[in-house]
């Protein structure tokens, strides 16, 4: 890591909807300490795999996978991607039920509509939990 930049410090990102994916290392590779990237759905971007201080798991990624518990999708299953009329729905996929576990950060209880997580066996990945 370039000595002038810093890590990436206590970061959750949990159970969003991207258009694109990720970008934890803007102008160089990052270090991490104590970052959890988990249920998240989008474009897969640079995994840093195997990188100290970072935990990824339970995401559902286009075009790749970073962990194996990540779902390798080929199309993202949204109401709609149009730039500025974005709906981030879920209509399917392999985002339905993908978070199996249900402690600590993986716990979130409801969805961007406030609807309860998990509805079916599992959680959702993303920010819609799926009806």
């Amino acid at each position: 890591m370039d000595p002038r930049h810093g890590c990436w410090r206590d970061w959750l990102i949990r159970f969003n909807s991207f258009y694109n994916g990720l970008a934890l290392g803007f102008d160089g590779a990052p270090c991490f300490a104590n970052v959890r990237v988990i249920g998240n759905v989008g474009d897969v971007d640079d995994c840093y795999a195997g990188a100290p201080g970072l935990k990824m798991a339970y995401n559902a990624w286009l075009g790749g996978r970073c962990r194996r518990t990540d779902a390798l999708m080929s199309s993202l299953a949204y109401v709609r991607r149009t730039i500025g009329h974005e709906n981030f729905h879920l209509t399917g996929g392999k985002a339905v039920n993908l978070v199996a576990s249900k402690r600590g950060d993986f716990a979130l209880r409801r969805d961007i509509d406030g609807q309860r997580r998990p509805i079916g066996p599992r959680r959702d990945a993303g920010s819609d939990e799926k009806s």
